[in-house]
C-alpha cells in the first residue's frame, strides 16, 4: 500500500509538471502575439514625414500649418503629429545707449566749460546737455579776521562779543561788512603808563607840613622827596609795577573849609600794565558753481533677452486604412492581454483547490 500511495503522488506530480510546461508554453505564444499585434511596428512605408525649417523671434510663434489630409500617389494621408525642435539660437544685434554724468565744482568767479566729449573705456560720448548750479557751503569760505588792542587790563566779560569788519566778497569782487564773533582775548605784551598822586598838607606850625604822619621841613621842591615807597603804598600801586617820577607843588598856602592851614602837591608817576588784544573772526560763506555734464553714446551689442531662433517642424502622415489596421491589431492585443491574465488566475486557484484536496 505505501509503494501504490508513492507511485501516486510520483505520477500526480510527473502530470503537474507537464501542465505547467504547457502553461508557460501557452504564456509565451500569447506573448508573441500581444507583441505582434501593436501597433509599434506598423509597416513604416504606410506613412511618411514633412519638415518645414523657419525662422522665430520665440519658440512659440511662426509655428507652420500643415495640411489636415494629403493626397500623395492616388493615397489619402492623414496628419497625424507635428513636432518642432530648435536649431540653432542666435542673439539679435541692437542698439544700446550709454549714458555718463561727470560732476564738476569750480569757484563761483572761475570760468568753466565742459568738453563736448569724453572717451571712456574705447567708448566715446558726446555731451549731450550741461546743468549748472550755484552752490553755498556755510561756513567754509575765506575767514576774515580782526582784532582790537586795550593798552590796559581788562576781563573777556568786558570786551565786546562782536566787531564789524571790511572785506572784499570773494565772489563779486565788492567791497562788504561782515559781523565778526569775538574769538579770544589775550594779553599782547605791556608799558609804563603815566599817571599821578594827589597830595594834600596840613599846616603844623610855620617851619612845618605833614602828611599822612610824615612832616617836612621848610618848603622843599620836591616835596616828599625819598618817600616815594609811601606814596605808592597810599593808593595801593605795587611798587614792582609801579614808580614815582617827580613830586611838585600845586598849590600857594591856603585855609580849606574846615579852617586848617593847607598847601597841595602831586607826584607823577608811571605804572607797568599788560596790553591786550581782542581777536574776532567770520567765516564766510563758499560761494561754488557746480557744473553736472550728461554725455550719451551708442554701441550696437549682442541682446540677452532677444534672439532668433532657427527651428525645424516635422508633420508626421499615415495611410488612413492602415490607421485602422493598427487600432484593430491593439484591440486584439488588449483582449488577448485580458485573457492571459484571466488564465493565469484560473490556474493559480485550480493549484490552490487541488492543494487543499491532497492535503
Amino acid at each position: 500500500m505505501v509503494y501504490k500511495k508513492y507511485t501516486f503522488c510520483k505520477k500526480f506530480k510527473e502530470e503537474s509538471s507537464v501542465k505547467n510546461k504547457k502553461f508557460v508554453s501557452f504564456f509565451l505564444v500569447a506573448a508573441a502575439l500581444l507583441y505582434a499585434s501593436t501597433p509599434v511596428l506598423a509597416a513604416s512605408k504606410d506613412s511618411f514625414s514633412k519638415t518645414i525649417n523657419f525662422k522665430a523671434e520665440n519658440e512659440q510663434e511662426n509655428i507652420p500649418d500643415f495640411d489636415k489630409e494629403i493626397v500623395k500617389d492616388g493615397q489619402k494621408y492623414t496628419l497625424s503629429g507635428v513636432s518642432v525642435r530648435t536649431l540653432k539660437k542666435t542673439p539679435q544685434k541692437e542698439v544700446q545707449y550709454l549714458t555718463k554724468e561727470v560732476e564738476t565744482v569750480v569757484g563761483a568767479q572761475e570760468e568753466y566749460a565742459p568738453p563736448d566729449e569724453l572717451q571712456d573705456n574705447d567708448i566715446l560720448y558726446s555731451l549731450s546737455h550741461v546743468v549748472q548750479e550755484p552752490i553755498s557751503t556755510p561756513g567754509e569760505g575765506q575767514l576774515v579776521t580782526g582784532f582790537v588792542d586795550y593798552q590796559y587790563p581788562i576781563q573777556q566779560s568786558d570786551v565786546p562779543k562782536t566787531k564789524a569788519i571790511s572785506t572784499t566778497d570773494p565772489a563779486t569782487g565788492e567791497t562788504i561788512q561782515v559781523t565778526a564773533e569775538l574769538k579770544n582775548l589775550v594779553q599782547q605784551g605791556g608799558g609804563w603808563k603815566p599817571n599821578y598822586i594827589d597830595i594834600k598838607f596840613y599846616n603844623m606850625d610855620a617851619d612845618y607840613f605833614e602828611w599822612n604822619g610824615i612832616q617836612i621841613e621848610g618848603n622843599p621842591e620836591q616835596p616828599l622827596q625819598g618817600y616815594e615807597q609811601e606814596l605808592l603804598a597810599s593808593v595801593g600801586a605795587d611798587r614792582n609795577t609801579s614808580r614815582v617820577i617827580r613830586t611838585y607843588w600845586t598849590s600857594d598856602v591856603y585855609t580849606d573849609e574846615n579852617g586848617e592851614t593847607c598847601r597841595n602837591a602831586r607826584a607823577d608817576i608811571e605804572q607797568y600794565v599788560n596790553y591786550y588784544r581782542a581777536n574776532y573772526e567770520k567765516r564766510l560763506d563758499k560761494n561754488e558753481v557746480r557744473y553736472v555734464a550728461a554725455y550719451r553714446a551708442e554701441q550696437t551689442v549682442e541682446s540677452q533677452t532677444s534672439f532668433i531662433y532657427e527651428r525645424a517642424a516635422t508633420a508626421k502622415y499615415e495611410k488612413d486604412d492602415n490607421k485602422i489596421v493598427k487600432y484593430i491589431m491593439a484591440g486584439a492585443g488588449i483582449l488577448i492581454f485580458v485573457a492571459i491574465v484571466v488564465a493565469i488566475l484560473y490556474v493559480i486557484a485550480k493549484k490552490k483547490r487541488n492543494r487543499r484536496k491532497n492535503g
